[in-house]
C-alpha cells in the first residue's frame, strides 16, 4: 500500500456496481486484490481485481469496463510516463532499468523486489494483453535499458515481439531476461 501498488477490497463492505463477474459481487467472487492500471501519462484509468482462489477468471477488469492500451505501473513508472524522459531528481550517471513483466504477480513480485534504501531502483510495468501500445513506447526514455521479463510461452513471445517492434533503436538496451 505504501508504493500503491495494490489495495484490499475488504470483506465486509459492498462494492460498487461495476465490482461484479457473473452475478456475483468480488467480495463474494475472492477478487478482492485489486492493482490500479495507468495510461501512456501515468493516470489511473481503470483496475483489475483478482483471487488467489479457485475462481475463474482469475483476473477481471470493472464489469463494462476494459484494460486495453493500460499497464501497472509503480511510482517511478508513473513518472516516467508523465514526464516522457527520466525525473530531473534522477542521477543520469546511473543507468535508469525498466523491466516489463507479464500479470499482476510478476508485477508486484518485481515491484517490491527492490530494498527501499536503492535510490535507483529498475522501474517496473506490468502488462496484460493489449496493454502495450505505441503511445506507452513513446513514452520510454531513449537512455533507459529495458528488460523484458515476459513468460516463455506463446502469449509472453507474442508481448515480447510487440515490446520489441515498438522499441528496438529507440532505447539504449533492449534485450530479454530469462
Amino acid at each position: 500500500e505504501d508504493r500503491d501498488l495494490c489495495r484490499v477490497l475488504p470483506d465486509h463492505v459492498t462494492p460498487p456496481s461495476w465490482a461484479r463477474i457473473a452475478g456475483k459481487d468480488w467480495v463474494v467472487s475472492g477478487h478482492r486484490l485489486i492493482t490500479p492500471m495507468v495510461d501512456a501519462c501515468g493516470d489511473v484509468r481503470s483496475l483489475r481485481g483478482w483471487t488467489w482462489g479457485e475462481e475463474k477468471p482469475k483476473r477481471v477488469a470493472p464489469a463494462g469496463f476494459s484494460c486495453k492500451g493500460l499497464v501497472f505501473a509503480e511510482p517511478l513508472v508513473r513518472q516516467l510516463l508523465k514526464l516522457g524522459t527520466i525525473p530531473g531528481w534522477w542521477n543520469r550517471a546511473e543507468q535508469m532499468r525498466i523491466v516489463i513483466v507479464e500479470g499482476e504477480p510478476d508485477f508486484l513480485t518485481w515491484s517490491t523486489k527492490p530494498s527501499d534504501a536503492d535510490p535507483y531502483p529498475p522501474a517496473v510495468i506490468g502488462i496484460t494483453s493489449g496493454s502495450w501500445t505505441i503511445d506507452i513506447a513513446n513514452r520510454i526514455p531513449a537512455e533507459a535499458t529495458v528488460i523484458v521479463r515476459t513468460h516463455h510461452d506463446e502469449a509472453g513471445d507474442k508481448y515480447a515481439a510487440k515490446i520489441h517492434e515498438t522499441l528496438a533503436g529507440r532505447v539504449a538496451d533492449l534485450r530479454r531476461g530469462k
